[in-house]
């Protein structure tokens, strides 16, 4: 098995450090303390948030719930019941009967998936059908025979529903009555978790403890790449791992991309230069992805993501020199595009200051492709 994963938890093997992070989401969640997660995506969170039901999993039901392109309160309530229902706290003996039952009364149909998987679809409901379906499933699991972690991935996206404030206020409000869940509370956006979480008026303000997800210390990492390579029986020479750490800015998922896709190949790698050969290919591959990005994006906007890629981190982007590095005229013409590129994630904010998101297309156009 290729030990460099894409998607997926397959065991502490196969996950890269994180000690500190999982040591102290666990302390927290044994004593009762309720969690939040903030990462810019990709960064590993949802894989970390695993390897926490990894270590819990004798002693709690731990159930995952993605929220990622939810739309509604429907929405929620559904991928909560598909999250319960895909857990071990379903599996286990006596409870698949009272679930079903439970799931129907309450305005949900189950139906069973080309997977043989149990699946959820929930009905058009009132608003106020909604919550007590909320309320219903968290009675449920909160009445399981052990106690339970509950963790929602882009929690941030209930923020964008049309009763998301009111929203909110529910969920608040039932996690402090179901004292027999503990939740984690996982989002990529940082405006929008800090605003639910750090905002006086929200029904969340400072009711978690907060943790933001940093890169994998460069060494840690390194060690790890070299460790499966050797494994697998392929010398790498520790250069080209400091290169792929260095022009990956140590993000999870492109580390991971680029040394799945070098391992496969079986093949040693001696030199950077030898890397450069396999990169140019990989990168080229890419192509079709990034080659229409002129088009869908101002002109502006365009410049300043070269501006920016070719120098790989901003850290004073609205200063005289960026503005003359990349063409813009004008401090208030800088901030009109630069906050639009934040507000579509082209670009992000990380350590040392603003960069693009996606590591290939900055490799793509600091190539000039």
């Amino acid at each position: 098995m290729n030990p460099f994963l894409l998607k997926g938890y397959r065991g502490p093997d196969y996950f890269c450090d994180r000690e500190t992070e999982t040591e102290t989401i666990c302390m927290s969640l044994r004593n009762g303390v309720d969690v939040t997660l903030y990462a810019y995506r990709r960064l590993g969170k949802s894989a970390l948030i695993r390897h926490v039901f990894h270590h819990l999993e004798d002693e709690f039901y731990c159930i995952f719930t993605d929220l990622w392109g939810t739309k509604s309160m429907q929405d929620f309530c559904a991928e909560l019941g598909n999250a319960v229902l895909r857990s071990q706290a379903f599996s286990e003996r006596g409870f698949a009967n009272r679930l079903k039952e439970f799931i129907q009364a309450i305005g949900l149909s189950v139906s069973v998936g080309p997977d043989g998987m149990p699946g959820v679809e929930m009905s058009l409901l009132s608003p106020d059908r909604s919550f007590r379906s909320l309320e219903e499933t968290l009675r449920f699991i909160s009445s399981l025979d052990k106690p339970v972690v509950l963790a929602f991935d882009e929690f941030q996206d209930v923020r964008k529903y049309r009763d998301g404030a009111s929203m909110e206020v529910k969920l608040r409000t039932l996690s402090q009555q179901f004292t027999n869940i503990r939740f984690i509370y996982a989002g990529s956006e940082k405006y929008l978790m800090s605003d639910i979480f750090n905002d006086y008026a929200s029904p969340f303000f400072q009711s978690t403890r907060m943790l933001s997800l940093k890169p994998v210390q460069a060494d840690l990492y390194a060690a790890f790449i070299l460790k499966h390579f050797e494994k697998g029986g392929i010398r790498i020479h520790p250069e080209v791992i400091r290169h792929i750490l260095e022009m990956t800015h140590q993000h999870t998922y492109y580390v991971q991309a680029i040394c799945n896709a070098l391992y496969s190949q079986k093949q040693d790698v001696g030199s950077v230069a030898e890397f450069g050969r396999f990169f140019i290919p990989f990168l080229e591959e890419k192509r079709v992805f990034y080659e229409e990005l002129p088009a869908r994006l101002s002109h502006n906007q365009f410049k300043v993501l070269v501006a920016i890629a070719r120098i790989g981190v901003v850290d004073q982007p609205f200063s005289h020199h960026f503005l003359k590095v990349s063409g813009i005229i004008g401090s208030s013409s800088m901030k009109r595009t630069f906050n639009t590129l934040l507000s579509q994630q082209l670009i992000i904010e990380d350590t040392d200051g603003y960069r693009l998101y996606d590591v290939f297309l900055e490799q793509y156009l600091r190539v000039g492709r």
